[in-house]
């Protein structure tokens, strides 16, 4: 089933059919809002590609500094047997969070 997807920040709409849709899950997903850690359905921290050049980025206002484990979660329709591609998480791995001063 084709998912329809759209940021409001950047007025980006898109789908799992012609993108990529990657989340980063892990252990800081309830600082971002979502209902649990790990949950890899919670938008809150979805990596986008807009401009389609492989570069997926996530951008937030982690509320507490330290070390988290994170896991990247991918799905796509492909396109030639119009299969759903529901990709397992990669390995968890370690990343920092740096608060940063700048408004």
């Amino acid at each position: 089933m084709v998912k329809f997807y759209y940021d409001h920040k950047i007025h980006w709409v898109t789908d799992n059919f012609n993108t990529l849709i990657v989340v980063a899950m892990g252990d800081f997903q309830t600082q971002l809002g979502c209902v649990k850690d790990n949950d890899a359905s919670c938008l809150r921290s979805w990596l986008e590609d807009p401009e389609n050049s492989g570069t997926f980025s996530f951008t937030t206002r982690v509320n507490q500094e330290g070390e988290y484990s994170v896991a990247w979660h991918s799905m796509k329709i492909q396109k030639t047997h119009l299969m759903f591609l529901n990709h397992s998480p990669s390995p968890m791995m370690v990343m920092k969070f740096i608060l940063d001063m700048i408004p």
